[in-house]
């Protein structure tokens, strides 16, 4: 017998699909239903057990990437989430305003403006940043409908291309040079578990794909795909958020291993 599962998600769900197309036999316990958009995941809602569209738009958005537009979520084992979720942009964002004992530049001067925090408050901050996500109010609306165990997948971290120059994301390279990288790693890892407390297993990214803790191996990020009915479309040049088809099935592995 296997477990059924249900991967809802939006363009990260790409990498996942992906690997599920190319790999399946590497989970043979598993059958893998795919409810993915364009989009975000509050375009998505429950009415009773059935995982709808907000709109006649988003329906039509889930149609055309699903194949279908309603989810029966009492039909599934297993849910995983894999959109609003944890993002390194949570840990950036409070890590441009403060600095706590547990990163390693705060035991040099702060710049001007920098608040200096207890590492419990600023885990604290960071997990009211994620639950402030929209994973979180879906997840919630899923316990109270179905008995599926819930996991909740995190948004891949940032390219370490970003490291080479990218001005779109200098306040990554700035961290990076700090030498807070892997510290900040394992803050965000604290502050997603406690965001997905007694809701949802948070499957965090193996150290396989990941470099200095918090970014993604370059290998990974390359020949990544954009969300659509085929997942056939490369993703740009220049995206630096998105995992390929072998980001996916490292994630898919250890989602099958928590399972």
């Amino acid at each position: 017998m296997t477990l059924r599962v249900l991967i809802i998600g939006t363009s990260h769900a790409a990498a996942l699909r992906l690997a599920w197309r190319d790999h399946a036999a590497d989970w043979p316990a598993l059958t893998l239903t795919f409810a993915a958009l364009q989009g975000d995941v509050a375009d998505l809602r429950l009415t009773g057990p059935q995982l709808v569209a907000r709109d006649d738009d988003a329906r039509a958005r889930l149609l055309q990437v699903s194949g279908q537009d309603q989810f029966d979520v009492t039909r599934f084992d297993v849910i995983a989430l894999c959109g609003g979720t944890a993002s390194g942009f949570h840990a950036l964002r409070l890590y441009n305003l403060a600095r706590c004992a547990a990163l390693p530049s705060a035991a040099r001067p702060l710049d001007q403006g920098l608040s200096l925090l207890s590492t419990d408050c600023f885990v604290t901050a960071m997990t009211g940043l994620i639950r402030s996500a929209s994973a979180l109010p879906l997840l919630r609306a899923l316990a109270a409908v179905t008995p599926a165990r819930l996991f909740a997948i995190p948004h891949p971290g940032l390219s370490a291309d970003a490291l080479r120059g990218s001005k779109q994301h200098v306040g990554f390279a700035r961290m990076s040079r700090n030498g807070d990288a892997p510290a900040l790693s394992d803050l965000l890892q604290q502050a997603t578990r406690r965001a997905y407390d007694g809701i949802a297993t948070p499957i965090l990214a193996p150290d396989a794909v990941r470099v200095d803790g918090f970014f993604t191996h370059r290998r990974f990020r390359r020949g990544a795909t954009r969300l659509g009915a085929d997942d056939d479309v490369a993703q740009p040049g220049d995206d630096l958020l998105h995992g390929n088809a072998d980001y996916g099935r490292h994630i898919l592995t250890a989602l099958a291993a928590h399972i």
